[in-house]
């Protein structure tokens, strides 16, 4: 039994028009989740101007690094304490798994109240690291 040809072209397109609003829908996520894309792939497109935004992450990561080494080497609390802020300023200033967005205060359509919030951040985290230095 063979099926007429405008049946098969009919299949056909259904399968490209579902492909295509798949393709669409994916490419509306990507772009809500703040990810630029091309108009046509759906491709994350590299913006030029991130290098060196990465490249501060990598060496800010580099210095983490050195100072929780030199921590277990002198065996210095406030050192590894230090290390341990570096990373989690890191990664609220690069927004990893969202952590910035879950801090209301931080991520405040406010400026003023943002900046509130970062600096209620750095504030906490001298007086940690003062602790620190008190017990080592």
């Amino acid at each position: 039994m063979l099926e007429r040809e405008s049946d098969v072209d009919d299949d056909a397109r259904r399968r490209r028009d579902a492909s295509l609003v798949q393709q669409r829908a994916q490419l509306d996520a990507a772009r809500a989740r703040g990810f630029p894309t091309t108009a046509d792939s759906g491709e994350r497109v590299e913006d030029p101007g991130r290098f060196g935004a990465k490249a501060l992450l990598v060496i800010g990561y580099a210095v983490a690094a050195m100072l929780l080494v030199g921590a277990g080497n002198t065996r210095s609390l406030s050192l590894a304490v230090m290390a341990v802020e570096i990373v989690v300023g890191l990664l609220l200033l690069s927004d990893a798994w969202g952590l910035r967005r879950r801090l209301p205060s931080v991520n405040s359509e406010s400026k003023r109240q943002a900046a509130v919030g970062w600096i209620a951040l750095v504030v906490g985290a001298l007086l940690v690291r003062q602790v620190a230095a008190c017990w080592s």
